[in-house]
């Protein structure tokens, strides 16, 4: 049984540890001019992305470390990440400024993940806390 929870440590620790640094590099190269894209840039989602990035890294910490805040923090980052797709769908269909849709895909990507992270992050949970009610 510990293998299995290991196991999606190991995945969950995984996914957000690449997120986070995916964003966070990315974020960076073109917020210093690295990295010119041949799309139009919407500042304040590479701004978010960017702290995301580094919010991401935390949380694979907190993962790590095997926190008792790493659930909630997790679903919270989540739910920012489905936030953000909204406003960049709500701000695309109101005639705001263009953003490449490209942006919109990776945000779909980002929300798509957290969300697998969640669901491991609780299964991994569930085992525990069988585990606990058996050896008690």
């Amino acid at each position: 049984m510990k293998t299995s929870t290991s196991f999606l440590k190991i995945i969950t620790l995984f996914l957000a540890t690449a997120l986070g640094t995916m964003s966070l590099l990315s974020g960076i190269r073109t917020l210093l001019g690295f990295s010119i894209p041949d799309k139009i840039i919407f500042i304040p989602l590479l701004i978010s992305q960017t702290i995301m990035g580094v919010i991401n890294i935390i949380v694979a910490v907190l993962i790590f470390r095997e926190n008792r805040y790493n659930l909630p923090i997790a679903i919270g980052v989540f739910s920012i990440n489905l936030v953000i797709l909204l406003l960049i769908t709500i701000h695309m269909f109101t005639g705001g400024t263009l953003i490449d849709p490209s942006s919109q895909n990776a945000m779909m990507m980002r929300s798509v993940v957290w969300g697998i992270i969640v669901g491991l992050l609780i299964m991994r949970k569930k085992i525990m806390d069988s585990r606990k009610s058996i050896n008690a």
